[in-house]
């Protein structure tokens, strides 16, 4: 069986001196047959019942959901890799499990304490970092989480395993904490509103767990191509028509989605949110307008691929308007051409979602009620789905590697000007 354990250790690259046995291949060596046979070889000159009392306590609970059985499993394993299986009769004795270890002196004289097993420090890991948390991409092996949302029994070992996001506040408080937790939870069966796995606290810090968007965000959508962007199944097959209507049959569902109770249009709503002490000394809780995100951008809008249905969802993850905004949705507005969704939804941008007064500025209600009638239209119309022209196509700069936006300008000097009067500049393209 110490061969067997010995084999079963696997390693990481990012700490390849800590390995870790799956809880899978642990319980697969550790069988109850297995078990006794151990004792037995270790301590041949113990009573039947002793082997049959110490083997029913090594194995029992093992069959069910993680617990008391694992953690059986877990000390029994330790004893045997460090030639130690006699000592599982004391264990059994004072009822000890791995759960219940390290030992640490008790604080008073004569005392005696029993303290569980906490895990190490964090190590300082590269992630993406914001005003108020920072967000790793993390793996975690299929058999240590009930999290599972694609079946690759040997992914982990091929270095494929699904990722996830552990986002890791800069606040230590507890109610801070509390409040995102509870506002977390109210989302979690909402469509369009990242769901949230896990919550968990490590040392001092507080933690979230969450699916990672293999799409990226709308932020990184932006920079790719448009043969490796993928909105349906079957997109590279289609006529370049059909690709467009695909696209933009799918532009106005997310954006749709997103406006109603499903995603923003939930968060937006003042009774549903937990009333933080952070949102009380700023907000007046009575106000209808209530209930907020406060940090709408490109990048926390993330992008699902791999979902269970045909859809790739977006998801929200958790002053003066500019002249040149304005002259910019005009450009893309000439481009587009008239009577078609996209001309139509920068229009309602413009006019209704960019307005600087909030009494007069559409609501997530507003914004839902304009596109549901204009994506049920797309679905019935294709014509309506076609632009006159792209607004926008990627291509590669051959001589830096660039990824530069083309406002479908057609002069390549034209190009230029308009990049010179907007400020704008080609940004080279990096994986985050």
């Amino acid at each position: 069986m110490k061969d067997r354990l010995n084999s079963a250790w696997v390693r990481i690259k990012a700490k390849p001196k800590e390995p870790f046995m799956p809880i899978g291949a642990l319980k697969e060596i550790c069988q109850e047959d297995s078990v006794e046979k151990e004792i037995r070889r270790s301590c041949p000159d113990w009573s039947e019942k002793d082997v049959n009392a110490c083997t029913r306590y090594v194995c029992d609970g093992q069959c069910g959901a993680p617990g008391f059985g694992d953690s059986k499993i877990r000390l029994f394993a330790v004893l045997v890799l460090i030639d130690e299986v006699s000592k599982v009769k004391c264990f059994l004795k004072y009822g000890i499990m791995d759960k219940d270890l390290p030992f640490l002196p008790s604080t008073q004289d004569g005392g005696k304490t029993l303290l569980g097993r906490d895990l190490q420090s964090t190590k300082d890991m590269a992630g993406k970092e914001g005003g108020y948390s920072v967000v790793y991409s993390v793996k975690i092996h299929p058999d240590h989480h009930g999290f599972v949302r694609f079946h690759h029994p040997s992914s982990f070992l091929l270095g494929a395993a699904p990722k996830f996001a552990l986002k890791t506040l800069h606040s230590a408080k507890q109610d801070d904490f509390d409040t995102e937790l509870k506002n977390l939870n109210l989302c979690a069966s909402k469509s369009h509103l990242v769901e949230l796995y896990a919550a968990l606290k490590h040392g001092e810090k507080y933690s979230f767990l969450f699916p990672w968007a293999t799409g990226g965000s709308l932020s990184s959508l932006w920079n790719k191509s448009r043969n490796s962007f993928t909105w349906c199944p079957n997109h590279r097959t289609m006529d370049p028509s059909a690709q467009t209507r695909s696209a933009v049959l799918w532009i106005a569902q997310q954006c749709y989605k997103l406006a109603t109770d499903e995603g923003l249009g939930f968060v937006h709503n003042r009774n549903s949110m937990a009333k933080s002490a952070y949102l009380r000394n700023l907000v007046d809780t009575n106000d209808s307008r209530y209930g907020i995100h406060g940090d709408i951008k490109p990048g926390n809008i993330l992008h699902f691929t791999e979902e269970f249905n045909d859809e790739l969802d977006g998801r929200v993850e958790d002053a003066i308007l500019k002249p040149s905004v304005v002259k910019w949705i005009s450009r893309l507005r000439d481009i587009t051409g008239p009577d078609n969704f996209l001309h139509d939804f920068l229009t309602f941008i413009e006019k209704d979602m960019l307005e600087v007064d909030y009494q007069h500025r559409a609501s997530c209600i507003d914004v839902s009620d304009f596109l549901k009638p204009r994506y049920e239209r797309c679905i019935k119309d294709e014509r309506y789905c076609i632009p006159q022209q792209q607004p926008f196509h990627v291509v590669r700069s051959e001589n830096r590697g660039q990824t530069v936006t083309d406002t479908g300008l057609n002069n390549a000097s034209q190009k230029r000007k308009a990049g010179s009067d907007e400020g704008r500049e080609s940004k080279q393209h990096r994986s985050i």
